[in-house]
């Protein structure tokens, strides 16, 4: 990925949290109809079996579901490097692209059938895009378990306040 992508999928990121959380609306005030609208913190994966998955394990990630249908998915070691200044190197570039990961995609809710599709417009993973996904999910209170369609991962959200 070059430098350009990665700065312009960071940047759409930060923005459309900003404009989630400035917006000056209180958000138990319009309750959307569809319950994945907002801004999710990852606190876990886990198998089939209910073990906890490494790569999750040093890992943040926000997702953010926005109600005409785009989403927004950033995710970084712990370690990230932060360094207080802007990368001047390839090598500083390459640190950061192996640390982290972005998508930008569209997706639509059955509520019925509880599930999320929607396809991968960008990753920081030149592969991923165009992909296509089908996830089950569950919402509990301020949380919603996503469930990739073989049922061999699952994945934990915090809804951000």
């Amino acid at each position: 990925m070059n430098k350009s992508n990665l700065i312009t999928a960071i940047g759409i990121f930060i923005i459309s949290t900003m404009i989630n959380s400035v917006s000056g609306q209180n958000p138990d005030a319009l309750k959307p109809a569809n319950p994945l609208v907002g801004t999710w913190k990852i606190i876990g994966a886990v198998d089939s079996t209910g073990n906890e998955i490494e790569s999750f394990k040093d890992q943040v990630g926000y997702t953010t579901l926005l109600e005409n249908g785009t989403f927004f998915r950033l995710q970084f070691n712990k370690d990230f490097p932060k360094t207080g200044k802007s990368p001047s190197t390839l090598e500083d570039y390459q640190k950061i692209e192996a640390n982290m990961w972005a998508l930008i995609g569209t997706y639509t809710v059955d509520i019925e059938k509880k599930t999320i599709s929607g396809k991968y417009l960008f990753s920081s993973n030149p592969a991923g895009i165009g992909q296509e996904f089908t996830l089950f999910f569950k919402v509990e209170g301020d949380t919603v378990t996503y469930c990739w369609a073989g049922g061999n991962q699952f994945t934990k959200n915090l809804r951000v306040k």
